[in-house]
């Protein structure tokens, strides 16, 4: 019953409206609808969509009355993966996903593995033919093999096309495991006289209950508009938020509004960092605990992009083979109509460790295939709206982490680029982002105008931050006028704030040495 839906989508002004890809739909409280594809289009696919809105069981048929076309439903296997926190083998209702860690699997003893990750521990298998034999496997991500274990295997799997196509891989915990994971994103770079968001993910990868404090610290230069979450307790170039009750599985976010000041507070080319991090009783892995995201300011830019959060140089000396390279894909629908699905694909580098790769996080629900070096996300369903209808709805982004292979030397370059599908429409490749190892992080002219220093004077609280340079600072020293030292701190990033209620009123040096062992002297005055 096509009178039975509207087919349009209006513009914000309320005036105007666009035309939806809806054909034909029907919602009524009859035990037989009917739907219509008139003028249907030789050799086009349509996709129908049936919702259960009872929510009760029962038994939907869907019989074609007319038409030359052909229906076909699509056949799957269903893949999950949960920890087996009594060690039955069988899945309970209180029983929670997991998700650390990949579904694997080969097509009739291929030789050529597909590994996929799903950020809900259920995989679906689309089966192409009905005699199609898999074999599955799951595997642990190797860093968390201390922890957990999985020795389940389905081998010789065909499609059951009555019965069951359900397949468990019980993950039995080996020793208690609670880690709270950080990050953060940004849906723009920052434009000189414009705002933009960050946007802080935390996510409890452990199997009880969280608490903890976030801490978020911006450049001095921006100015913080609005924050999504209450109750965060302002500090001098960010705020703190103390969460609790983070069930196992969950994910929450924190939306920072930011605005990018004119020219010539800041210039085309400044890197800005902003940082966040994550503290967490017990938390036993710290390695995902903080998280920085540098930024060029641009003057304009392409919504369809790819970036790593540490800037376009590495200094070679700091990164370890711990470390990772943290890279974000943005899409944005500029269309006229609503992308049904977004594809990301990235055929990596073979400077990076393929197998390395670990999603952070994504703006909407979507499945990782890789097949050796390359890697595929698909959004199903995303029904990703236009620009034109909403801005903040029609972007979304993946983010993910992968580590180098090992031998990269000082000058090594790692270039990344991603192509991103709408629909049926021809790919929009991105810019190619580059990471560049470096022996010293171009501070040859560091001097006080590449260190901010505020507020200053200053009462409580004094931020300090690198700026035009991303050599980072690492360590700060206070002395008063006689020479004594009432300060001194070890650090390892492009700013921190430091804690001056302790101290008298006066006129204090602040001597902030860089990890390339530049040293800058500024006064400073504590009211």
């Amino acid at each position: 019953n096509s009178n039975a839906c509207n087919n349009l989508y209006d513009y914000p002004d309320g005036n105007t409206s666009i035309p939806n890809n809806i054909i034909d739909c029907s919602y009524s409280a009859a035990s037989t609808e009917f739907i219509d594809i008139p003028n249907a289009l030789q050799g086009q696919h349509y996709l129908l969509l049936v919702t259960n809105f009872g929510n009760a069981l029962g038994t939907i048929n869907i019989n074609q009355t007319g038409g030359t076309g052909s229906a076909k439903c699509i056949d799957a296997i269903k893949l999950e993966a949960f920890v087996d926190t009594n060690n039955n083998g069988t899945k309970e209702p209180t029983e929670i996903a997991f998700k650390q860690g990949t579904f694997n699997y080969t097509v009739n003893n291929s030789s050529e593995t597909s590994v996929n990750y799903s950020p809900n521990g259920v995989l679906y298998v689309p089966v192409d033919t009905v005699t199609d034999s898999f074999d599955f496997s799951y595997q642990v991500y190797p860093e968390l093999a201390t922890y957990f274990n999985c020795t389940t295997l389905h081998s010789n799997i065909t499609l059951n096309p009555t019965g069951n196509n359900t397949y468990y891989f019980p993950i039995t915990n080996t020793l208690p495991y609670n880690d709270v994971e950080v990050s953060l994103t940004a849906t723009a770079g920052p434009n000189p006289g414009f705002s933009y968001s960050n946007e802080i993910t935390y996510k409890n990868n452990g199997l009880t209950a969280a608490s903890g404090t976030l801490t978020y610290e911006k450049n001095p230069a921006l100015t913080i508009n609005t924050i999504s979450q209450t109750g965060t307790v302002a500090t001098t170039n960010g705020f703190t938020y103390a969460f609790s009750n983070l069930a196992p599985n969950e994910t929450r976010t924190i939306t920072i509004g930011l605005q990018t000041p004119t020219i010539p507070t800041v210039a085309l080319g400044d890197l800005l960092t902003n940082t966040v991090s994550s503290t967490t009783t017990g938390d036993i892995n710290t390695t995902n605990n903080n998280a920085e995201l540098t930024q060029t300011v641009i003057g304009s830019y392409d919504p369809n992009d790819k970036i790593e959060a540490q800037g376009p140089e590495i200094l070679f000396s700091s990164f370890g083979a711990d470390d990772y390279l943290y890279y974000t894909i943005r899409f944005q629908n500029t269309g006229t109509a609503n992308a049904e699905t977004v594809v990301i694909t990235d055929l990596l580098s073979a400077d990076l460790d393929e197998q390395s790769i670990r999603m952070i996080n994504a703006s909407h629900d979507y499945t990782m295939n890789r097949m050796g070096n390359d890697v595929e996300w698909t959004f199903e369903a995303i029904n990703l709206v236009p620009t034109i209808v909403n801005e903040a709805a029609s972007q979304g982004y993946v983010h993910f982490k992968i580590k180098p292979k090992p031998g990269y030397m000082v000058g090594d370059i790692i270039p990344n680029t991603a192509q991103i599908y709408f629909d049926f429409n021809a790919p929009i490749i991105t810019n190619t982002f580059e990471t560049e190892f470096v022996a010293t992080l171009g501070v040859a002219d560091f001097t006080t105008d590449n260190l901010i220093v505020y507020p200053n004077p200053a009462t409580n609280q004094v931020s300090i931050s690198v700026q035009n340079s991303t050599d980072a600072i690492a360590e700060i020293r206070l002395t008063d006028m006689l020479g004594k030292v009432v300060f001194q701190q070890k650090v390892t990033h492009t700013q921190t704030t430091i804690d001056l209620s302790g101290l008298s009123k006066g006129v204090y040096m602040l001597e902030v040495q860089t990890e390339n062992k530049f040293s800058v002297v500024k006064k400073l005055v504590k009211n």
